[in-house]
């Protein structure tokens, strides 16, 4: 999937802030639809001819707030699977919680950090895809025990989600906290997560439930860390 193919709709109300993210986005080679407010980022999303790619909205606005905004596009059938990039200054766990209710597939905080913005740009549009991502390696060993309300355990890990066993079917779109010593192995602390979908298996195993979790709102220097480990893993299994 090429970025010059791809178009984005940047919806935010400061002028400054928008200008900022156009030049990012453009300068990343994708094509940008830049709107100035929620009702002209929904009226330009309904008319696009061919459909947007990504969407990226900032959370604050008058009138039509950005949650608004994603509520109003996950309302319609037709932008179900959509990816929703919120731009936002708040940062507590209420808010990232009220992100994920609304419908987003992921945040940035605010001021925008160019490097990031692309990034996470990137992952919204790789989400839900039926490819691998660029590095991806199983999860073993102790580091791998899990706890999230339940026993579970972690059997993949990518830089945008991990894959988690469990003994119980949890509810898609749900935010979850997972404590797991692989976290601390990486040297990260343990980030928000979406359950993006789940999947019976056909085993004896104890846990036959696996659950696919998309890290959400994850800072620059904690994707880094993930790659960095990522990589380690693979060389050590050239070895």
């Amino acid at each position: 999937m090429e970025p010059a193919r791809l178009r984005i709709l940047l919806i935010d109300d400061e002028p400054a802030v928008l200008k900022l993210a156009e030049t990012i986005l453009r300068r990343a080679g994708y094509s940008v639809r830049a709107t100035s407010s929620g009702e002209e980022g929904l009226q330009a999303l309904l008319a696009a001819d061919p459909p947007f790619d990504c969407v990226v909205t900032d959370a604050m606005m008058p009138e039509l707030s950005g949650y608004d905004v994603v509520r109003a596009i996950r309302a319609n059938e037709r932008f179900t699977r959509l990816p929703i990039l919120m731009l936002t200054r708040k940062r507590q766990a209420e808010d990232v919680r009220a992100a994920l209710a609304a419908g987003v597939t992921d945040y940035v905080v605010k001021p925008i950090d160019e490097h990031l913005l692309v990034d996470k740009v990137g992952l919204c549009l790789s989400k839900g895809e039926a490819k691998r991502h660029v590095f991806e390696f199983p999860v073993l060993g102790k580091s791998a025990d899990a706890l999230i309300a339940l026993e579970a355990r972690v059997t993949m890990l990518s830089e945008s989600d991990l894959t988690v066993r469990a003994g119980a079917e949890l509810d898609p779109g749900t935010a979850f906290s997972l404590e797991c010593g692989l976290f601390g192995e990486i040297g990260i602390p343990a980030p928000p997560l979406k359950l993006l979908q789940v999947r019976k298996l056909e085993t004896g195993d104890a846990r036959p439930y696996e659950h696919k979790l998309a890290f959400v709102g994850l800072p620059e220097t904690s994707l880094t860390k993930i790659r960095a480990w990522l990589r380690r893993q693979e060389a050590l299994q050239r070895k």
